[in-house]
């Protein structure tokens, strides 16, 4: 099998990666908040690994970034 490694990791993905854990992943990319008391790092860090866990969530950066600005407290 040749290809770069982006192109292997989304083929592994695809054909080892439940539909059910990349659904599962949509919605907590989709549903994010902020924890209370937890920092904009800590809230970034977690938000980046539910994003680059699995497979590609087929979500635009623009998209993703507007879910995450939405799930911030106001704090």
């Amino acid at each position: 099998m040749q290809g770069d490694w982006a192109t292997l990791w989304s083929k592994f993905y695809l054909l080892f990666f439940p539909i059910s854990k990349v659904v599962s992943l949509r919605k907590e990319v989709l549903n994010f908040r902020q924890l209370e008391k937890e920092s904009l790092n800590t809230s970034w860090a977690c938000f980046n690994d539910f994003i680059t866990t699995g497979p590609d969530l087929t979500i635009q950066d623009p998209v993703l970034l507007q879910y995450f600005y939405m799930g911030l407290s106001k704090d």
